[in-house]
This record gives structure tokens, sequence and C-alpha cells, in this order.
């Protein structure tokens, strides 16, 4: 039987780290943002829920190469049934949608295009994981672009300047997801799935995304975004070593350090955070120890 705890890490709060990231760093980034907190944490919160229910519903048409790719056990291995975690998707998604609106008109607009953009990544009938470049695409525009967008626009409303400083977070997450294409190659190989991964190759996918780094470098040193630019400038020096290595614990161990580097900075600026991602990272490593007796995140 499936306890709280269970259901809480089906939601993947690890995977949620660059999002909330993210939106702290762009609500910091935007000069006409206040001060205060209150709406900064309701946000967060209407983020929480959003994510909760796109990666349920994500693992949902996942299962197979979940199971195969030994990941997300949950409804990989039937420890939840699709119609709890249909209920699940809903319940979770449409909460963080009229909490977003609630908030603001503009947020609720972002939070609905996030949720839009997350079911033609998912369902079958369209499914842009599917496609490669379009499955590209919709990662670095829901998480780099519009993921960023919220925070610009917690206090004020949007603008092309928040559009243009996203443009590195929109290059480092296309970066991070041409990563995972190459860990979960076989399993997607197995059941037909076409990534980009699969379509370049291991060699050609690597310096693509040594390239993306880079490029997210130089759009960070131009834009004078200090985070970014430390975390990506990190993340190129691990980046070549992956391409030299090709290991797959290279591959892994670049993404873990592009996202630490980058939530640290998140907690740099807002000490709470970095206060929750400590607790988080405990929780989530004895829970893992206890539940399925492995060493995660290590």
């Amino acid at each position: 039987m499936l306890k709280i705890w269970d259901y809480v890490f089906l939601l993947r709060p690890v995977a949620m780290l660059p999002g909330w990231t993210i939106i702290l760093l762009a609500q910091r980034r935007n000069s006409f943002n206040s001060a205060s907190t209150e709406k900064l944490v309701l946000v967060l919160l209407a983020a929480t829920l959003l994510y909760s229910g796109v990666y349920v519903l994500n693992q949902i048409f996942d299962r197979e190469t979940d199971r195969l790719n030994k990941k997300l056990f949950f409804l990989a291995e039937g420890l939840i049934s699709i119609r709890m975690a249909v209920w699940l998707t809903l319940l979770f998604s449409l909460s963080g949608i009229m909490l977003s609106f609630y908030l603001s008109q503009t947020l609720g607009t972002l939070f609905f295009l996030l949720f839009l953009l997350s079911i033609f990544y998912s369902i079958p009938i369209i499914s842009f994981k599917n496609k490669p470049w379009l499955g590209l695409l919709a990662n670095g525009i829901g998480f780099g672009v519009l993921n960023f967008l919220v925070g610009w626009c917690i206090y004020s409303g949007l603008s092309w300047k928040g559009v243009l400083y996203s443009i590195p977070y929109f290059l480092a997450i296309s970066s991070i997801f041409l990563n995972t294409t190459l860990l979960d190659m076989e399993g997607d190989k197995r059941v037909n799935k076409i990534t980009l991964g699969i379509k370049w190759g291991s060699t050609k996918t690597r310096w693509v995304s040594f390239s993306l780094i880079l490029a997210t470098l130089i759009s960070a040193v131009l834009l004078r975004d200090l985070p970014i630019m430390v975390t990506s400038a990190v993340s190129w020096i691990f980046t070549l070593r992956m391409i030299h290595s090709k290991r797959i614990t290279d591959i892994v161990l670049t993404n873990k350090i592009s996202i630490l580097v980058l939530s640290l900075w998140g907690g740099y600026f807002y000490p709470w955070y970095l206060a929750f991602l400590i607790v988080g990272f405990l929780a989530t490593k004895v829970y893992y120890k206890y539940r399925f007796q492995m060493n995660y995140p290590v």
C-alpha cells in the first residue's frame, strides 16, 4: 500500500529544481520587481502544483520507456494505477493554473501555456517528445523561456526585455535535454521512440550540447547575467570532459553539476531556498534508501 511519502516523491521534487531556481533568478533579474516574498512563494507553490501535474502526465505515457530505462518506478512498475495518475494530473495542474490566475492574468496565461505545451509534449496524438526537434524546442521554450517569464512577471508585466534575458536559460535547458536523450537511448530505441540522441548519435549529440553550453556562456556574458554565466562556464568544462570520455556517468555528472551550481545561486540570493534544498536533498536521500534501497540522489 502506498503511503503519503510515496505520493510526494511520485511528483519528482528533484526534477523541479531547475524550474524553481529559474523562477527565483528571473524574479531577481527584473529590476522592477518588489523585494516582497509573499507573492513569490505563492508563485512557487503554483509552479510546484503545475509541475506535479505535468510530470505525472508525462509518466503516464512514458511507462514503457521508464521501465526499460529503470527509472520513475511508480507507474512503470504498476505501484500506482493509471486512473489515480490521471486524477492527480488534473488535480495538481488545474490547482496550479487557478492559483496563478488568482495572482495575475499574465501569470495565469503563462501557466496555461506551460500546461498546453506539456499536453502537446506528452499525449500520443501530437507527442512532441517523439519528434526530435519539437521535443528539444518544447523543453527549451517551456522550462527555459516560459518558466523564466513566470519569474520575470511576478511583480511586472510581460516585456520583450524578459524574453531577451531568457535566451541563456533556453540554451542551457536545451543542452541539458540533449544530454538526457543520450541517457535514455537504449530504452527509447526499443519502443521506437526517435529523439535527437538517436537521430544524431552519441558523438554529434555531445558536440551540439557542448555548442549550446558555449552559446549559453556567450549570451550570459553579453546580457551580464552572472549566475548563468558561472553555471555555464562550469558546465562547459564538464561537457568537454563528457565529449572526450564518452562515459554515461560523465553525462549524468554534467547535468547534475549544472543544476546544482544554478540552484546554489538561487540559494545565495534567497537563503531560505538554500535551507529548503538541503532539507529536500536529505529527505530524498533517506526516502530512496528506505523505499528502493537506492543511493539517490548522489
